[in-house]
């Protein structure tokens, strides 16, 4: 075993004997710890707590401790806390299917950004996700997110909104998947820029 591998079992060893269910501060503190160590410790035991918790507790409980665990690897390092979710299926469905923060941090941020990027697959993942979240209004959480789309595409040229064909059809497919009120603001918001 080398240095690292050393490191990352003591303090495994002391966080399954923490209480991490019910000590947020402790279980901040042991994945910073572990990020510390590798990041990809933290990101694995994240997987570990968002697969054994939504299975053992409930999904909301298991949706709470990833939201305690994604901020706490944000606060370290950004990006790679969203290249991890955007790259794992069980920490999307952890993040998005069961939490109300969803909509208000760096996971909608994450999700607007692959749409703009056109990484349709990993952003078809999350809308699937998403329709199956009984906390947020997908109707509202696509309203926001073609709201700053559209934003980022005035950025690029304040005189005149730009948006390709292939991103708005790919709008547009979502944007039919709606089944609340804004489905139909959404479309005409959709034809008046084409």
């Amino acid at each position: 075993m080398n240095a690292k591998e050393i490191k990352f079992l003591q303090v495994f060893e002391s966080f399954a004997k923490t209480s991490y269910l019910t000590d947020l501060e402790s279980l901040k503190k042991y994945i910073k710890s572990f990020a510390a160590v590798d990041f990809n410790y933290a990101v694995n035991i994240w997987e570990y707590i968002a697969v054994n918790e939504t299975a053992l507790s409930s999904p909301v409980k298991g949706a709470f401790l990833s939201d305690v665990i994604f901020t706490a690897l944000c606060d370290i390092a950004p990006a790679k806390t969203l290249k991890a979710l955007s790259d794992n299926s069980i920490l999307r469905r952890t993040a998005y299917q069961y939490s109300a923060a969803a909509l208000s941090d760096a996971r909608f941020t994450a999700f607007t950004d692959a749409i703009l990027s056109s990484k349709f697959d990993a952003a078809d993942d999350i809308i699937r996700i998403l329709q199956k979240n009984t906390v947020l209004s997908f109707g509202e959480y696509m309203k926001k997110s073609i709201d700053r789309i559209i934003v980022e595409l005035l950025k690029k040229n304040p005189k005149k909104i730009e948006m390709s064909r292939k991103l708005n059809e790919y709008l547009n497919s979502a944007v039919k998947k709606i089944k609340t009120d804004e489905r139909t603001m959404l479309e005409q918001r959709l034809r008046e820029i084409t």
